[in-house]
């Protein structure tokens, strides 16, 4: 193994292996990581085996790689920011909602209000989720945001179950 492709595996090994969550998250080898963050000609170049000269060409077309990667997860970290507002301002929105209510039941005089608050919320959540303002798919997103919950939309499932505990 040439001194340079040692060099990268160990800056490589310090970094984003050295995570504290990593091998419980990812569990994958330094070279397998590679091949899904950056593919597998990149790959290649950190396989211990390796004869595939870190020329300038490549060093900079990994450079410029990396520079990507970094801009995905800045990307990320916005969205999730944005998310965690969002699911923090419907929360105070909800809670404003049920507060107005004395019991589980929802006063004749009250329900058509309550309702039109409810489809305003489910209208306002959907209309963010369409023009989400972050790279991604908004379905995949949520998905990966709450991929360990019973809803991929919580908002929507909250509102959507309160609604229906109202109409029936």
């Amino acid at each position: 193994m040439s001194a340079p492709v040692k060099a990268l595996r160990d800056a490589y090994t310090d970094t984003v292996l050295a995570v504290d969550h990593y091998e419980s998250v990812y569990d994958e080898s330094l070279v397998e990581n590679v091949a899904v963050e950056f593919g597998p000609d990149y790959a290649a170049l950190f396989h211990p085996a390796s004869n595939v000269r870190f020329s300038p060409p490549l060093k900079r077309s990994l450079v410029a790689a990396t520079k990507q990667a970094i801009d995905e997860r800045d990307s990320l970290d916005r969205a999730v920011e944005i998310e965690q507002e969002s699911i923090q301002n419907y929360r105070d929105h909800l809670g404003e909602i049920i507060d107005t209510l004395d019991s589980t039941v929802v006063p004749e005089w009250y329900r058509e209000t309550f309702q039109g608050d409810i489809t305003t919320l489910l209208q306002e959540r959907q209309e963010q989720l369409h023009s989400s303002v972050h790279r991604f798919e908004t379905h995949d997103f949520c998905a990966y945001m709450y991929e360990e919950q019973l809803w991929t939309y919580p908002v929507l499932t909250s509102l959507a179950r309160l609604q229906e505990s109202v109409d029936s």
